[in-house]
């Protein structure tokens, strides 16, 4: 039987409070880790889970007041996000470059908004490390708990230009 690597919990951890989410509940924090094997997984994977067994201590550190403003992707920008994401894609360097360029585009949206964005839970792990240029960081729905959402903005993806659709 594989037991738990402290190397790798370390790592969940520290990426945890890097994005200011507490660990108080190291409770939950280690029963998910341990019962789901997490240790056996990559560092992604881990965190994802481990950020999704959090959603009430996040959804209380996000939004106190129970509503949340939010960016979400329209449609075709949460495809692109899938294809990036995708380790099997084919290498499009032009597709890849156009994709990042609209996704920080989508972050200073947030930004402008003071909102979070709210991306697809299959990609949150591999967009994080692009939310260097954003104060606000990424959340996706299932690290959310009861929360009211208020979608101040969609940001869509058309080529290399992040189009901005305002809510109504």
């Amino acid at each position: 039987a594989n037991a738990p690597r402290l190397g790798h919990l370390t790592w969940v951890l520290r990426a945890l409070l890097d994005e200011h989410v507490p660990i108080v509940d190291l409770a939950t924090i280690l029963h998910t880790y341990v019962i789901e094997e997490l240790f056996d997984g990559a560092h992604e994977h881990a965190l994802a889970r481990v950020r999704e067994a959090l959603s009430a201590t996040i959804t209380a550190h996000v939004a106190p007041e129970g509503r949340l403003r939010v960016v979400t992707l329209g449609d075709d920008f949460a495809a692109q996000a899938l294809w990036y994401c995708d380790a099997d894609r084919a290498t499009d360097v032009a597709r890849a470059d156009a994709f990042l360029t609209a996704l920080h585009g989508a972050m200073a949206l947030a930004d402008r908004h003071d909102a979070w964005l709210l991306v697809p839970p299959a990609t949150r792990g591999i967009l994080r490390r692009h939310r260097a240029s954003m104060s606000r960081s990424l959340l996706a729905a299932t690290e959310l708990g009861d929360v009211t959402l208020d979608v101040v903005a969609t940001a869509a993806f058309e080529g290399s230009s992040p189009a901005r659709a305002e809510a109504a």
